[in-house]
């Protein structure tokens, strides 16, 4: 049996980041070359790992990077790192071994897992597709050519790409929200979003006075039906995503067709016809049921309606993939929402073993402007950090803990998402500055007792360092509060 070594598991970013941390650690430590590669990297059968790239730093905390799928082998260095193309099938956390799946056992002094997530999955048909990220999205691009109606159930990033991305197809989006976009925006937000989710892409239009403010004098926090935007979602928002989904020429955008329906979610699928026939009330626009060709599949929603479509695309959040974890392993303890529970230095309640990303529940990060929402930014933070903690022992949390960063796009705009964004962790009564102009930029700001606590900016994203600095250091900011978002203000410049 081979010497213990530091076993990573999962060829998802947070495994990734945490291999390349500890190669880049342990060479700058070491005279010479290892005898023997101290990292074992185990990626799964499919040989193909998520690399985080063209990293940009915006500000101390946030930044942007885009992720590439690249073959496990040509990645790491091998004298460091020794890569397996299995899976584990179990482990004995008492023995300190995984067993994989080619029945090769390996002994471990220190275990990273870092095996993600699996999307939710409700319905067993041929005609449902569950996205979770690149994996699937050749399965759709595939199909696509010959849809003619799609079903979108889902309202976080996947689902909100999608349905602003899809063309030359009818679009019918189901949400259980109020508005669209409700993972991470208001109601406001989602009207600043209609114009291009319809149209697809945006309209030049006249700008109007862009500021407002307003004082929130209840939030309850609710992640289902409430105002407010829940951060409790677990999709994984991956950065350009999209890329992949090829779909040729925009020449006939103007074909798709997008119809909403709120607060409703799928009870049933089924490829027969229902007999009381179609229920939904579709515009006008939109195809009645074909009398040549059926609808491939039909769906009945939350609110009694019945619809026909050729697709049903799924994006209802993940799983954490803790079942070869958790089997047998009673000492492993998991949080309410499936995680492996860790404490500030990612570990795990048994000593030795760290979890990171997707997989693991965070409990122990209290920072007032800090959620976990399980998103590739998130995961790659973890996994550099556990890599500091085993290399460099008892170190501090990094600062990306005090402070929730998440840097993407959604209908085509630059989004950055700061602190508690959504004010889920705020008292009430606190005020929310607003600068909008439609088609253009949409800025919210969070401010509680002359701090500012969240920032939601949308198209116009170069106040986005200076906010993470208000934020970080909670400076009194009432001198200057009343302009706050006055675009002929250089908040900037006053806070250099």
């Amino acid at each position: 049996m081979p010497s213990p070594s530091t076993i990573v598991v999962g060829g998802g970013v947070a495994g990734v980041c945490a291999v390349q941390e500890l190669v880049q650690l342990l060479e700058s430590e070491a005279s010479t070359l290892p005898e023997v590669p101290p990292i074992s990297f185990i990626c799964g059968k499919g040989g193909f790992v998520k690399v985080a790239e063209n990293v940009n730093a915006i500000g101390e905390v946030a930044e942007s990077f885009t992720v590439t799928s690249k073959p496990a082998g040509n990645v790491f260095p091998t004298d460091w790192v020794q890569v397996i193309q299995e899976d584990v099938v179990s482990w004995d956390p008492t023995a300190r071994t995984i067993r994989l799946s080619n029945a090769t056992a390996l002994p471990f002094d220190k275990l990273i897992i870092a095996t993600g997530a699996r999307p939710v999955t409700v319905f067993d048909s041929e005609h449902v597709i569950t996205l979770r990220d690149l994996d699937t999205i050749e399965n759709l691009k595939h199909r696509l050519p010959t849809t003619r109606r799609v079903l979108l159930v889902g309202n976080g990033g996947i689902a909100s790409e999608l349905a602003y991305e899809l063309k030359n197809v009818e679009i019918v989006w189901a949400v259980r929200h109020p508005s669209i976009g409700a993972t991470y925006f208001d109601k406001q937000a989602a009207t600043f979003f209609q114009s291009r989710l319809h149209a697809g892409r945006p309209d030049s239009t006249t700008k109007l006075d862009p500021r407002k403010r307003y004082t929130v004098e209840n939030n309850n926090h609710d992640n289902g039906n409430g105002d407010g935007p829940s951060t409790s979602a677990g999709c994984a928002l991956g950065p350009h995503w999209l890329g992949a989904l090829d779909q040729g020429s925009v020449s006939d955008y103007k074909a798709r067709k997008v119809h909403v329906i709120p607060e409703v979610e799928i009870d049933a699928v089924f490829e027969t016809i229902p007999s009381e026939g179609y229920t939904s009330n579709l515009p006008s626009t939109f195809a009645r049921e074909p009398s040549n060709v059926p609808w491939k599949v039909n769906a009945r929603l939350s609110n009694g309606e019945t619809l026909g479509a050729d697709l049903i695309i799924l994006g209802l959040g993940v799983t954490p993939n803790t079942d070869v974890w958790l089997k047998g392993t009673p000492q492993l303890r998991a949080a309410s929402d499936g995680g492996l529970l860790v404490d500030s230095h990612m570990q795990t309640s048994i000593p030795g073993v760290y979890a990171v990303g997707d997989v693991c529940t965070p409990g122990a990060f209290t920072s007032t402007h800090w959620s976990h929402l399980r998103l590739w930014t998130q995961a790659r933070i973890m996994g550099t950090y556990v890599a500091r903690v085993i290399v460099l022992g008892d170190i501090e949390p990094d600062i990306c803990f005090d402070l929730f960063t998440h840097v993407t796009s959604f209908f085509g705009y630059d989004v950055i998402l700061l602190g508690d964004f959504a004010g889920e962790k705020l008292e009430t009564p606190y005020d929310a500055h607003v600068r909008c102009s439609p088609d253009d930029e949409y800025i919210k700001v969070l401010v509680k007792n002359d701090r500012v606590h969240g920032a939601v900016l949308i198209g116009d994203v170069t106040l986005a360092e200076t906010f993470q600095n208000l934020i970080l250091n909670q400076t009194d900011i009432r001198a200057v509060e009343d302009d706050l978002l006055n675009p002929l203000f250089d908040l900037e410049d006053y806070y250099d």
